[in-house]
């Protein structure tokens, strides 16, 4: 346990929450008590999602522009509008300052990950890497969800050609047109765009388009690629951070081993709608759930921020 306190900190202060609280028989979820929240956690966690998370990425590599939340941000753009033309001949071009505002509001996410007690109050390392795995999949998943509703909405969208160049260029026209020097471009893909990208050729046999790009990520056309488990199949995403804003608060971890909670994905009760479900007691069925909570907040804040590439499925696919 001392070795995995040293290479991960972050995750051995949150077995030592949930194996407390299991043996105890208490319940932090709704409460002040046994909720962790601080620095080295919240560090930690960035740390460890940058493999898993595409916002954590982005906000690791200082990609995004930073904003505080639920604030009125500006952003200022110029263009060249005109030419004045001197006496000697020259022209000098007229800039016209564009201003547009925007509001980070503050957005939940929330993930739940159940366990046995056995598992929680005996486990070893393997135990403890498999809670540590599954809790970080389980964050990655709810941020990243909602990172996407909100800079897919009304992205600029086009359907495959089935060429890999033809839609990396349609991408490139769409959210590179004005060739900015202060563009951070990503390629973000489902794991099966991914795996094409991995393979593909220009010709039947011939060599990869890709050399640097692997199933987990790389880089497409010198550009950082990466594999995102929460878009659809067949999905190509070209971002520029540079005209996306994001923020993070600090991660609150909690547990229970007293709650009621349903055990499904995803979830059908819904207050709203009146919508029922099967609950499950953790009391009942002794296990522990370890909620993670963290307040983000992202706003596209350039009209060209992202491109979507639907229907993805390349030709030239070596061993195809």
């Amino acid at each position: 346990m001392l070795q995995a306190a040293e290479e991960n900190f972050g995750d051995e202060k949150v077995i030592r929450l949930i194996r407390r609280k299991t043996a105890i028989g208490g319940s932090s979820i709704g409460g002040p008590e046994g909720v962790l929240q601080d620095q080295a956690l919240n560090a930690a966690y960035v740390d460890v999602l940058q493999s898993t998370s595409v916002f954590a990425r982005l906000l690791a590599d200082n990609a995004l522009v930073p904003v505080p939340l639920n604030e009125r941000v500006v952003n200022v753009t110029s263009k060249s509008t005109g030419l004045i033309r001197q006496a000697d001949g020259y022209a000098i071009a007229v800039s016209k300052p564009s201003l547009a505002a925007h509001t980070v509001h503050v957005r939940t996410a929330v993930a739940l990950v159940v366990e046995s007690d056995e598992t929680v109050r005996f486990t070893g390392a393997a135990g403890q890497a498999l809670i540590s795995r599954d809790v970080r999949l389980a964050v990655s998943a709810a941020q990243d969800a909602q990172f996407f509703v909100v800079i897919l909405d009304s992205a600029a969208s086009h359907g495959s050609t089935g060429d890999a160049l033809r839609d990396a260029a349609q991408a490139l026209q769409e959210v590179h047109s004005e060739g900015s020097s202060a563009a951070l471009l990503y390629w973000v893909m489902s794991s099966d765009v991914a795996n094409m990208a991995t393979v593909v050729t220009s010709t039947s046999g011939g060599p990869t388009l890709f050399e640097d790009m692997s199933p987990t990520g790389g880089q497409m056309l010198n550009l950082p690629a990466l594999v995102s488990s929460v878009l659809p199949s067949g999905t190509l995403v070209l971002l520029d951070a540079a005209q996306i804003a994001g923020a993070q608060q600090a991660f609150t971890f909690d547990s229970s081993n007293e709650a009621v909670v349903e055990m499904s994905g995803p979830p059908t009760n819904n207050e709203v709608t009146g919508a029922g479900a099967n609950m499950v007691s953790l009391y009942q069925c002794n296990c522990t759930g370890l909620r993670v909570v963290c307040d983000f907040g992202v706003e596209k804040v350039g009209s060209n921020a992202v491109c979507v590439i639907e229907g993805v499925d390349w030709v030239h696919v070596q061993g195809s």
